[in-house]
């Protein structure tokens, strides 16, 4: 983060923390984070990395793989399936995720009608990159 208070992760962080629901398990082992969140009790738990980072030390899935939810979710991290059988849903999209493919994937798929990929155009830096969206 740049620390400007406008990152997607400093806005996540600071939405979060107003709601009391905010814990940084950045520097936390695997086994630690996925302990913490067990005691969080979440409904849901949203894998926004996938199978990202340096080494499997790195890779943070493996909090995932000690089911520390019982919902836990693939959200934007990896818009393929991940074949993990400790992650229940994909969110997705018919273009990324044809749904005659449905087999092919260990999750339930949750597709979005038009992109998976949340985005806010009037929130880009210098205004609107499209005419006419306002």
């Amino acid at each position: 983060t740049d620390g400007d208070g406008n990152s997607v992760q400093e806005r996540f962080r600071r939405d979060c923390a107003a709601a009391g629901r905010f814990h940084d398990l950045t520097g936390a082992s695997n086994e630690a984070a996925a302990a913490a969140v067990n005691a969080a009790r979440p409904h849901v738990l949203l894998d926004v990395n996938g199978y990202t980072g340096e080494g499997v030390r790195s890779q943070r899935s493996i909090i995932l793989a000690l089911t520390p939810a019982r919902i836990q979710v693939n959200f934007l991290a990896w818009v393929a399936s991940s074949g993990a059988d400790f992650i229940q849903y994909l969110v997705s999209d018919p273009v990324a995720s044809p749904p005659e493919l449905r087999s092919y994937y260990s999750e339930r798929l949750l597709l979005f009608p038009h992109s998976y990929f949340p985005s806010d155009l009037r929130n880009s830096a210098g205004g609107s990159l499209l005419h006419g969206v306002a």
